[in-house]
């Protein structure tokens, strides 16, 4: 379990895209892929409708999908799942779909994975087949056609029919939510993990004896402590782990945001700090961690340059490209116009400042081949 959650506990492995963007249609595929795993997830079916029968308020129902899904799931199937908040790239986990609505036009509709991945779980498909039977036999049968609809459904009182609908839509709202919520959960908490100097860990429950934790490992059953603070936030500095540490609820755990903290050193206070703080009288946030530098300096704007360098680096080389097409997203979208004034403006300049440089194309390329031929070496 703890492998699957802490990302520095498992060598590094070089991701390989899992489709190519330009030979399909991003969203039919995520579709597809969510359709078809739900299709293989049989043993989910029980955890959600234990979850939507029990009708719990507590915390743990997005645990007890996590951990059912961890048990099943390997880490390979983990890793290839899509970030629930990825909106770009070749692994989004929100995405959009072409097809024809009731009058047979086409239109386009927005989907969420994991809603899929619930919607499809075949349990939830006779739910929702149960649910379009009990309004269809409500329907004037002079205008449809009513033949279909069993006879236990016939012999149904109306209101009887309405408060069956009710309680299987519940249940479908319930396994949607607990679902979304699980994978949100786990892979917050896997990008927390990733930081140098943090770690995030589930309080598990004990056992009746009091003393062994029911962490899901050597055979143990994976239950987490009924109680609202079940994560735990701490140091990886030796000597304060005591005292930098912090138990937190899902919803403040999830304000805490990974991608400030590791520009801030991804420390414990930089985590931290990482939530967005809500300015007094307002409903406003402000991002956590302190304001960007100003640049009054030249060696201030090389080492500013330098970081959007490795930045950039690092987005165009991830496989999923989820920043990178995020950028593209944002330079072309509404309200933008600022945004692409500052690229070209900062392109003309940097042009000017390499067309001023001596020799600067072949010292380039003598540079590049030198540090390739001592990475070979």
């Amino acid at each position: 379990m703890n492998k699957l959650l802490n990302p520095k506990a498992n060598p590094v492995v070089t991701e390989t895209p899992r489709i190519d963007p330009h030979e399909f249609e991003i969203g039919a595929v995520m579709f597809a892929n969510a359709q078809e795993l739900a299709s293989k997830c049989d043993w989910l079916q029980t955890t959600i409708n234990v979850i939507a029968k029990a009708k719990q308020d507590y915390e743990g129902g997005p645990f007890a999908v996590m951990f059912k899904c961890m048990e099943y799931l390997t880490k390979e199937q983990i890793d290839a799942l899509p970030d629930p908040d990825a909106e770009t790239g070749n692994n989004p986990g929100r995405f959009k779909v072409r097809t024809l609505n009731s009058k047979n036009k086409p239109v386009v509709k927005e989907w969420k994975y994991y809603h899929v991945l619930s919607d499809k779980l075949p349990g939830n498909i006779l739910k929702q087949q149960r649910i379009d039977m009990l309004e269809l036999s409500m329907k004037d049968p002079v205008q449809y056609n009513v033949s279909s609809v069993p006879q236990d459904i016939k012999d149904m009182d109306r209101d009887r029919r309405k408060a069956e609908i009710s309680k299987l839509e519940g249940e479908l709202t319930t396994s949607r939510t607990n679902i979304l919520a699980a994978f949100e959960l786990l892979f917050h908490i896997r990008a927390v993990n990733a930081l140098d100097g943090v770690t995030a860990s589930v309080m598990y429950a004990l056992a009746e004896d009091g003393k062994t934790l029911l962490d899901g490992e050597d055979g143990r059953e994976c239950v987490v402590e009924n109680t609202k603070r079940p994560i735990v936030v701490c140091t990886t500095v030796e000597g304060r782990q005591h005292k930098d540490i912090t138990e937190m609820s899902i919803g403040s755990f999830k304000k805490l945001r990974p991608d400030v903290a590791k520009e801030k050193g991804g420390t414990y206070q930089a985590l931290i700090d990482s939530a967005p703080v809500v300015k007094r009288g307002t409903k406003e946030d402000e991002p956590g961690g302190s304001k960007p530098e100003l640049i009054n300096t030249n060696d201030t704007f090389i080492a500013r340059l330098v970081d959007c360098h490795q930045y950039v680096d690092a987005i165009m080389s991830d496989p999923k490209q989820t920043n990178w097409t995020g950028l593209i997203k944002l330079i072309n979208g509404a309200g933008s116009d600022d945004l692409l004034v500052t690229v070209t403006d900062l392109h003309a300049a940097l042009g000017e400042w390499l067309a001023k440089t001596h020799k600067a194309g072949p010292r380039y390329q003598d540079i590049v081949v030198k540090r390739a031929e001592a990475e070979a070496a």
